[in-house]
């Protein structure tokens, strides 16, 4: 990498330190969910609470989420029982994120394309919110860019190793609901992967949910013996909606079309905040003739290539 390029990532890294911490105890926030956070670690470390199920998300009838962030948040507690170590912790792993994405995109395309990345990265504000605080979403893109830098690694460098480490971390981001529902696109490149780089002799296919399976028992055991212990919460809430009898996702009365176009507007609004229902629809029907006119245009390597970076 050359000396511009090098400045230019440390420019980034301190724009990023000053967008952090500027009036950062002013800007502290401790709402419910940051109170909890702090009971529980109370209870596992002076009470041995032993925690089954993580945060609940919008769908709080099923139990999405292992445990796992409530036990990160009383390691640190335990090391730094003060009210600043959680805050300050999360912001360090924001920061590490800035250079980690530079190498993911360094890896995947080149070092201008990390440069870019890192820079958009280091500015978004929703990004730069989440190293002022803590909360469950926060660290989720860490884990994420942990996740596909091994990934890029694995392909890169034709290692199963890698792969290993980039499944085990993308299961670690499973703090909110954001890393379950990118989850089926992260399993479709793994797959490629595997099966680009010959990794292993056996199907691809078979491959990634045999790791999927090892990979997910091992976070979810806890969650599993809850529901045992608890008469399968999660389980009957899912045969009440495919039977019809829940409101909020029935199988019932166009339920799924509604759904889909509920979610079409979502996402369209997460492009841009104002817009209304027909602007959603025009939009989102030029960002799908988009992405198949890339399908069709480029190969197959390049559109895994372009998930990866909508991934970032």
């Amino acid at each position: 990498m050359s000396l511009k390029s090098s400045l230019l990532l440390i420019l980034t890294f301190f724009v990023a330190i000053l967008l952090r911490f500027y009036k950062f105890v002013e800007t502290l926030n401790l709402g419910t969910d940051q109170a909890a956070a702090y009971i529980l670690a109370d209870r596992i470390i002076h009470s041995s609470y032993f925690l089954l199920n993580g945060p609940l998300t919008s769908l709080w009838q099923l139990n999405l989420l292992p445990p796992h962030y409530y036990y990160i948040v009383a390691v640190i507690y335990k090391f730094s029982p003060s009210y600043l170590s959680l805050p300050l912790t999360f912001s360090f792993f924001n920061l590490a994120s800035v250079f980690l994405i530079f190498l993911t995109g360094k890896i995947m395309f080149n070092v201008r394309a990390g440069l870019i990345t890192s820079l958009l990265y280091a500015v978004a504000e929703v990004i730069v919110w989440y190293g002022r605080d803590f909360w469950e979403p926060h660290l989720v893109p860490f884990f994420i860019i942990v996740s596909l830098l091994f990934l890029a690694l694995a392909d890169k460098k034709k290692n199963i190793f890698y792969l290993h480490l980039s499944i085990f971390f993308f299961f670690f981001s499973f703090l909110y609901i954001s890393s379950v529902l990118l989850f089926p696109v992260y399993l479709l490149s793994v797959i490629w992967i595997i099966k680009k780089r010959n990794l292993i002799k056996i199907n691809p296919i078979l491959y990634t949910l045999l790791l999927i399976i090892i990979y997910g028992l091992f976070f979810y055991i806890p969650v599993i013996i809850f529901e045992f212990l608890n008469g399968f919460p999660s389980y009957n809430f899912i045969l009440q909606v495919l039977y019809g009898k829940e409101v909020l996702a029935g199988t019932q009365n166009m339920s799924y079309l509604l759904s889909l176009i509920e979610h079409i507007y979502l996402f369209t609004k997460s492009l841009l905040i104002y817009t209304d229902f027909r602007l959603s629809l025009i939009l989102f029907s030029m960002f799908l003739i988009g992405q198949l006119y890339l399908l069709k245009k480029f190969n197959a390597n390049f559109y895994f290539k372009i998930l990866f970076f909508f991934f970032i």
